[in-house]
């Protein structure tokens, strides 16, 4: 664990990184499961005798007895409504925590998404159809992680925006459920009982998830790590923040932007003990390239001073004299100022694009429909262009307006089962574990450059 967390640390900010981690392992320690002694083979502990079976009431004439007794008749009344306000209360309350009486679920007001935090035992299908599968496949794996009793699990949780649109959403979670399964296989014990956070689709309702999260800690769920987080942006800096204040190490899986690690240089305040950062960050990505809600977006800023500053890309931004903000809010609008400017007395043949993927296809459209459009041109970004694979993207499918768009993915299978990866043999192991297939897999992304080019949203990948 030292070695893995002082991998993923900046140099400096190591020792202070294990902090949280040893902390953690600490408490695994003190469980009454430490000896590797399966439970299942301890002595069985007697059951407590079952509570005795309520007698069935006798249903008495209401009628009678209303019109015979009048204290009776306001007694029963009166019972009559407190009941009714109890069975109102439990149903806005069932309701309000999305068909549950889980508190630590909300729905939201505009009645659209579930947020908070669940094992996935109660209610597969609450985060949507395309995350029910394998939230199915880790209920199966917290039962058979619980069925020892409290003492023989810990709990791991994984969060993000899991109603967002992305597909990357499905593959985080897949692989947080092949990590699970992969471990409690193992025959170690603790076991792992993996409980899911989400946090809305812009991560606006990250506290909600956090706060769901940060009531699993003591006994007897014992919550002793975080994963996921969801994009480079505010919420997921607060909500790691969060998380860290009390005690609980993270670890981010796609989280770019420099200084989002533990460090906390993000953002300008302390560091963050306990976070890991286990992608690239941008000026990493760059190297090897030779928020529409309001808040501050960390990745886009990251991406655009790695543009900028980088020693190898900042000499060509001055001689073109091109620089633009971009408000994603002012959307198509600005979009079409900045590429038709493109066409004025400097031809620029590469644009560096530091905004989100989201706003992409609707710049590639606006490039293709120029004034200058039969002119070459190359956008670069960075790791959210992945993104644009597996949508129609007519821009990049034109033979009179040639387009290519480079960027750094994550993890793409078709570069890392090429014969030229010097790590194909490790990422074949992976595979040997993923199978047979998970259920609702769709294509994942990639590690290395990636170019799209005409007809690459059809499947075709240039290296």
């Amino acid at each position: 664990m030292k070695h893995i967390v002082r991998a993923c640390t900046p140099e400096g900010e190591a020792e202070g990184a294990e902090t949280l981690w040893l902390a953690a392992h600490e408490r695994i320690q003190r469980s009454p499961v430490i000896t590797g002694e399966d439970p299942a083979s301890s002595p069985a502990v007697p059951s407590p005798p079952p509570p005795r079976p309520t007698q069935r009431p006798v249903i008495a004439s209401f009628g009678n007895a209303l019109r015979s007794h009048p204290r009776r008749r306001l007694a029963i009344m009166t019972m009559l409504g407190v009941a009714l306000a109890a069975i109102v209360s439990a149903t806005i309350s069932y309701n309000s925590h999305c068909s549950t009486f889980d508190t630590a679920l909300k729905r939201t007001s505009d009645g659209q998404e579930c947020v908070g935090a669940i094992d996935p035992q109660g209610r597969p299908e609450v985060f949507g159809p395309k995350l029910e599968p394998v939230m199915k496949l880790i209920a199966e794996q917290d039962a058979e992680a619980m069925k020892a009793g409290p003492g023989s699990y810990v709990t791991v949780a994984f969060m993000g925006p899991l109603t967002s649109d992305e597909p990357r959403v499905v593959h985080q979670l897949e692989g947080a459920y092949t990590a699970q399964a992969k471990e409690n296989a193992s025959g170690d014990y603790p076991k792992i009982r993996l409980v899911v956070a989400n946090q809305g689709d812009n991560e606006t309702h990250w506290d909600d998830a956090v706060s769901a999260l940060l009531t699993m800690v003591d006994d007897p769920d014992r919550l002793l790590a975080v994963a996921g987080l969801g994009l480079s942006q505010e919420e997921s800096v607060l909500a790691t923040r969060k998380l860290a204040a009390s005690g609980i190490p993270v670890i981010g899986d796609i989280i770019t932007a420099d200084g989002f690690n533990a460090t906390g240089t993000i953002d300008g305040k302390d560091p963050i003990r306990g976070l890991v950062q286990t992608s690239p960050n941008n000026t990493s990505q760059l190297n090897a390239e030779v928020t529409d809600v309001g808040s501050e977006d960390y990745y886009t800023k990251s991406l655009a001073e790695a543009f900028e500053n980088h020693p190898d890309l900042k000499t060509y931004l001055p001689a073109s004299g091109l620089t633009f903000p971009l408000d994603p809010e002012d959307g198509r609008k600005a979009l079409k100022t900045i590429s038709n400017t493109l066409c004025g007395k400097v031809l620029p043949d590469m644009v560096f694009y530091a905004a989100r993927q989201s706003s992409l296809p609707t710049f590639l459209d606006l490039l293709r429909h120029r004034p200058c459009s039969r002119e070459p041109i190359i956008v670069i970004t960075g790791s959210d262009g992945a993104g644009l694979r597996g949508q129609d993207i007519p821009a990049l499918n034109d033979p009179n307006a040639p387009i290519s768009v480079v960027y750094v993915p994550l993890a793409d299978p078709a570069q890392l089962e090429s014969a030229g990866n010097p790590y194909r043999l490790g990422f074949q192991t992976l595979q040997g574990v993923l199978h047979p297939p998970l259920p609702g897999r769709a294509p994942g992304h990639g590690v290395g450059h990636q170019v799209l080019r005409r007809g690459d949203h059809r499947g075709h990948r240039h290296p």
